[in-house]
């Protein structure tokens, strides 16, 4: 009767569990879902508002009129600054952590991170374009009558949230599979594979930051003056 006892409670434990299992899978493919409606909504929309401006006019007009110069040199500076350092900062730990092999740790970052892109990344990255072309329809009349280092600078950010949706995030989800799969061990012997491959791609987002940044201060082709100099 003892054997009988213990044999019930595990198959009552194991039953139990099941759906929990279940239900961190529907909720990871739930949670999945909409960051990728997010981010297809986020590129089409960013490229319909520079087309237009590029293509056609400054669009809206009293929108980017609404700032001045420095005012819109501000929120691009601390937009800049928001952007590229959670992209650099975010690298340098995530090496930190997977280097640690600690499962607690590795968890915790991995659950994490996602959130935080979410919240920061794309904002910034946003509000540096959108503050981009406000510079540039105040300096120059409008984003297509800008310098080529300008309209290049506009097209590297959205060449870099398609190349940060494309493998930062797909591989975040596989990430998230992967730790949701440890055990509560304090030492990881084997760091899954799609932890090291982000290594990389983490590491060509970082150098597209700095191409960014360089476009951006050394004005490459640029001899001309501001409408408004």
């Amino acid at each position: 009767t003892i054997g009988t006892r213990k044999a019930a409670t595990s198959l009552a434990l194991t039953s139990s569990s099941a759906p929990q299992d279940a239900n961190n899978v529907v909720s990871h493919r739930q949670t999945s879902v909409p960051r990728s409606v997010t981010l297809a909504a986020w590129l089409l929309s960013i490229s319909t508002f520079i087309v237009i401006n590029l293509k056609m006019r400054p669009f809206p007009q009293p929108f980017l009129n609404a700032l001045s110069r420095s005012q819109w040199s501000l929120l691009h500076a601390l937009c800049s600054m928001l952007f590229g350092g959670t992209i650099i900062v975010t690298t340098l730990v995530e090496n930190l952590v997977v280097a640690s092999k600690k499962a607690s740790v590795i968890k915790f970052w991995f659950l994490t991170v996602p959130r935080l892109d979410a919240k920061v990344v794309l904002p910034a990255l946003s509000g540096s374009i959108f503050s981009g072309i406000g510079q540039a329809t105040i300096d120059y009349g409008g984003l297509a009558q800008a310098p080529k280092y300008v309209i290049g600078a506009v097209h590297a950010l959205l060449t870099f949230g398609l190349w940060w949706g494309l493998t930062d995030l797909t591989t975040q989800r596989q990430a998230e599979k992967e730790v949701q799969n440890m055990s509560g061990k304090e030492e990881v012997v084997e760091i899954p594979y799609v932890l090291k491959r982000r290594r990389w791609s983490n590491i060509v987002s970082c150098l597209m930051v700095a191409g960014l940044y360089a476009l951006m201060v050394l004005k490459p082709g640029f001899a001309g003056s501001m409408v408004n100099e």
